[in-house]
């Protein structure tokens, strides 16, 4: 289907899913990047976790965090606690959701 103009069929350039684009939505906000800009010190949000940040909030597996639909920006390094906590607060708020589930079924 296409839109007509005077005779003319134009095709649509892409058909927007807005269930698509809910469903790549991230389920937890992205984490804090720290940096200084003319010696002021800024905080603001980045891309995404870095691994390391993962790590010591106590996922083992990246996927695991990527299917829950935790952002990661694989080119950071640093670990800021602010971050470790937040993870750690998902996580425990997720692992209680799937062990519901499973009892459920």
């Amino acid at each position: 289907m296409g839109i007509s103009l005077k005779g003319q069929s134009v095709k649509k350039p892409f058909n927007l899913d807005l269930n698509f684009l809910l469903s790549m939505k991230d389920a937890i906000r992205r984490g804090i990047v720290k940096t200084v800009t003319n010696g002021v010190h800024i905080s603001r949000r980045g891309r995404g976790y870095s691994k390391n940040e993962l790590i010591q909030s106590g996922v083992t597996d990246i996927l695991t965090a990527r299917k829950n639909k935790v952002p990661i920006d694989p080119f950071r390094t640093t670990v800021h606690e602010e971050n470790i906590e937040k993870l750690k607060a998902f996580f425990s708020q997720e692992g209680s959701k799937m062990n519901t589930k499973a009892k459920k079924t």
